[in-house]
């Protein structure tokens, strides 16, 4: 995939590393590599390990735990409920989970009937009550919802509320752009 979009943007890429633009000559180029469930990265000062996540009819998906400077980040990637994200985070300082939250129209795909948007959410996705489930278990310092999605009358609050059913530690509403100063 990565060599089909330098092909894609070769002219492009040829215009502003040569041409008055002075782009950075190699700065556009991709090291890809595939990876699998287990470790797969480390050095001395980061250790990268992926794990298995439920996400609807994919036959994988992965989700990312991050261990650096005596702390620990788990990104769960998209997801319905999985146990393998509370095994990868068991206690760790930061989980990033997806989540949606409340039932109804789709603002992005309104023309789809709402019981073929849920059923599509259930199974691809994790709701804000079982994140709630998730987070208890996982035990995490803090919780940061990303790439959530809201639903019919649903709004960040509602969200929050749903996760406080069996959660009570921090949560960040993440927002593009944001930075949290140390």
């Amino acid at each position: 995939m990565a060599a089909h979009i330098l092909e894609a943007y070769k002219e492009d890429i040829t215009v502003r590393t040569t041409g008055l633009e002075g782009a950075n000559p190699t700065g556009y180029k991709v090291e890809a590599q595939d990876v699998q469930a287990g470790s797969i990265y480390q050095d001395g000062n980061v250790r990268v390990k992926a794990f298995l996540v439920k996400h609807g009819s994919w036959k994988e998906a992965l989700g990312y735990r991050f261990d650096a400077g005596g702390k620990s980040i788990v990104i769960s990637g998209d997801t319905a409920p999985a146990e393998s994200v509370v095994e990868a985070c068991s206690g760790c300082d930061v989980l990033i989970h997806e989540v949606y939250s409340g039932s109804g129209p789709s603002a992005t795909k309104p023309s789809r009937p709402v019981e073929e948007i849920m059923k599509y959410m259930r199974e691809f996705h994790t709701s804000a009550l079982e994140l709630g489930e998730i987070a208890a278990k996982a035990k995490p310092k803090t919780l940061i919802l990303t790439h959530w999605m809201l639903y019919g009358n649903a709004k960040p609050e509602d969200m929050v509320r749903e996760i406080r059913q069996k959660y009570s530690g921090p949560i960040i509403i993440a927002r593009d752009l944001d930075v949290i100063a140390p």
